[in-house]
Formats: structure tokens, C-alpha cells, sequence
């Protein structure tokens, strides 16, 4: 399977990692994992990292029922950090639309180009939160 799930050991942030060729159906099956009850109680951060994907193979029908997976998630947990690495213009344009599904659920979201730039803007967020609860 080229989507890979990797949580963090406090179970706060996960990696959404795809790998070759990815369909709709993995990332749906993926979301299901990731969305239970117990994870969500923790989940902080999500990563989906689409660096190393050579074949985006997602629907427009697709990306709906992903953004029904994300608003039902949201009922749960709004406060979700969501991070896309779209490598490709047609992962960029799934992930608009994604976004124009979700625009009102309380995630907050960001899309980069490449994981390096995630990872800093999720540092500097991280430190911004540290630094306004202290």
C-alpha cells in the first residue's frame, strides 16, 4: 500500500505518507485508521506528505468523501493542524478543492511545495503556541 501512517509515540501529530502510485480509495481507507475515537482525542497535527508520490490517481468524487471524512473528524476534534505538501499542480488543485469542502470546519490548514518548508512553518506555529500559553 503506497500510503504509509506513522503517529508520533504521544500520538499528538501523524504523517500521511504517500509513496508511488496512490489512489482515492487508499487515502480513504488511511483516513479510517487515522479517524478513530482514541486518535482524535490526541490528534494535534496532520502531515500529508506527498513528496515521494509518482501518480496522484484521486477523483473529484474522491476528495468528496475525504472532505466528509475531515468534517465528521472535525465534530469531534475542530483544532486539527493540517499540513499538505502538493509536489505536483494536480495534488495542488485536489487540495484546493479539498480545502474549498472543509473551508469551515475549524482545521487549520497550509499547503507547501516540499517538507522542508513544513516542517519550518510547523516549528515556528509550535513555538508561536509555546509562547502564548507561557
Amino acid at each position: 500500500m503506497p500510503v504509509f501512517v506513522n503517529f508520533s509515540k504521544n500520538g499528538t501529530r501523524v504523517e500521511f505518507i504517500s509513496d508511488g502510485i496512490v489512489t482515492g480509495d487508499e487515502i480513504i481507507e488511511a483516513n479510517k485508521k487515522i479517524y478513530t475515537r482514541d486518535n482524535l482525542a490526541r490528534l494535534q497535527c496532520k502531515i500529508i506528505d506527498r513528496t515521494a508520490c509518482t501518480d496522484y490517481r484521486v477523483t473529484s468524487e474522491d476528495v468528496l468523501v475525504i472532505a466528509n471524512q475531515d468534517k465528521a473528524a472535525a465534530k469531534i476534534n475542530p483544532h486539527i493542524v493540517v499540513l499538505l505538501i502538493s509536489t505536483t499542480p494536480v495534488q495542488y488543485g485536489m487540495t484546493r478543492m479539498w480545502q474549498a469542502y472543509t473551508n469551515e470546519i475549524g482545521f487549520h490548514t497550509e499547503i507547501f511545495t516540499d517538507r522542508e518548508s513544513a516542517d519550518a512553518w510547523l516549528n515556528s506555529h509550535l513555538h508561536r503556541q509555546s509562547d502564548t500559553a507561557g
